[in-house]
């Protein structure tokens, strides 16, 4: 009698194998996609940063029919093919003779939380 001594895989290690490799693949597309979603998320937040910015610019130097006077004030901005809202909440500041809190938010809507603000202080004098 001769015993002849086969190599390879049975069909059920393969599926196993198969098995491991679709679900590592999920967990992989998983992290990929809420990768992508926190880069788009940080892009949303620079920019917004910068439509403030710009937004204090604006009513610094009373750009645009934009005034330094207390109240709240409104504008848009497009960036790429993106929309922004801004509103500035102009202020006396506390505890400060003279001085104006200017407080600015951005959003995609004026109805949507705020996806970056900032606060500054000027000297009405």
């Amino acid at each position: 009698m001769t015993h002849s001594k086969e190599s390879g895989f049975t069909l059920i290690e393969v599926m196993i194998a198969l098995i491991i490799i679709a679900i590592s693949l999920t967990g992989i597309t998983v992290l990929s996609s809420e990768a992508s979603q926190q880069i788009i998320h940080l892009k949303d937040k620079t920019t917004a940063y910068w439509v403030a910015e710009n937004a204090l610019t604006q009513l610094l130097l009373g750009e645009q029919g934009f005034y330094l006077q207390p109240g709240e004030q409104h504008g848009n901005e497009r960036i790429d093919t993106t929309d922004w809202v801004w509103r500035a909440n102009i202020m006396p500041a506390p505890q400060a003779t003279g001085v104006l809190k200017i407080q600015i938010e951005v959003g995609k809507s004026l109805h949507e939380p705020a996806l970056s603000s900032i606060n500054y202080y000027v000297n009405q004098n």
